[in-house]
């Protein structure tokens, strides 16, 4: 008990810690690396080898601290990625875009007035940072957007992030009629989907303190790896299965790996992002057996590939 309360907080003033020594730099320093693997060491109970990983965990972490920023910002970057999507899949995948700007400031009552009753705000230059406009109110809009454009990356050590110059995006509602939106995030290894992860909304549920989730693989069944707390009830597949890898495995052509958000409104696939670095490599709902037996079975090949477009 002593030992777990010990870790919590290791852990908590790691975190508190990073938020304020990463800010205003651009790469890590010995700092930075040794706070992140204090975080591992306090979830998992071994200290990790972020240069030659040996599990996936690692692996996101080698890219954090390691690899090329200006590749991983260039993929990470929600404005510029939608050029690579519609020449790879499409358009008809990509949400409409209904504004870019700068800054909040930039968008005055008129402006905002002249967006469709129901939109979505977000940075290009960060994640988890949206705000869902439901009905006219300006007020509330400038409030929920007033932090969107500032320094992102310092918390989770993913300083790829501060390589985009930062611009705030006004984009469709996805509002389906017949059925809740679906989101899944498809983790693809070497160009393929291997683990498949859908649930409903995630920025409605996490605001709804109701975020679960249930790991599946490609064939929609029992994987080897799978969620250790809060697991979400067994689901069946969607219809569109098919077309989920297809578009997933497309976009996903010469990373070693992925991961692909797609959202699914009425039957209709919607590109949602790609993230090179999820959960920043703190994915700590697995175990640390996991973490090695993805990287033994879908990763070990040919390691730290960066796709053509964007080398």
């Amino acid at each position: 008990m002593i030992i777990q309360r010990f870790k919590e907080l290791v852990y908590r003033k790691a975190i508190l810690i990073l938020k304020w020594h990463n800010q205003g730099k651009n790469k890590p320093d010995f700092i930075s690396i040794w706070l992140e693997k204090s975080i591992f060491w306090a979830r998992q109970g071994v200290i990790p080898n972020f240069k030659e990983p040996a599990n996936w965990g690692e692996f996101i972490c080698y890219r954090k601290f390691y690899d090329d920023y200006k590749t991983l910002a260039e993929v990470a970057d929600k404005i510029k990625v939608r050029d690579y999507v519609e020449r790879r899949i499409g358009e008809v995948y990509l949400k409409q875009l209904i504004d870019v700007v700068h800054s909040s400031a930039d968008i005055d009552e008129g402006r905002y007035q002249s967006y469709p009753e129901q939109f979505v705000a977000k940075p290009n230059h960060a994640s988890e940072r949206v705000f869902i406009n439901k009905e006219y109110n300006y007020t509330l809009f400038r409030k929920g957007v007033s932090n969107f454009l500032t320094e992102f990356g310092n918390r989770n050590n993913e300083f790829h992030y501060k390589h985009i110059h930062k611009k705030l995006m006004i984009e469709q509602y996805l509002d389906p009629v017949h059925e809740p939106l679906k989101e899944y995030k498809v983790w693809v290894f070497h160009g393929k989907a291997e683990i498949i992860v859908p649930s409903l909304s995630v920025h409605e549920s996490k605001l709804d303190n109701d975020y679960r989730f249930r790991l599946y693989d490609r064939n929609w069944e029992e994987p080897e790896i799978q969620v250790r707390e809060n697991l979400a009830a067994y689901e069946d597949p969607p219809k569109q299965l098919p077309e989920i890898i297809k578009v997933c495995e497309e976009l996903a052509k010469g990373w070693d790996f992925i991961r692909v958000d797609l959202f699914l409104a009425d039957d209709h696939i919607k590109f949602g992002e790609l993230t090179p670095t999820p959960s920043a490599g703190r994915s700590f709902f697995l175990s640390l057996a996991d973490h090695r037996y993805i990287y033994d079975s879908f990763l070990r090949k040919g390691l730290h590939s960066f796709p053509k477009y964007l080398v």
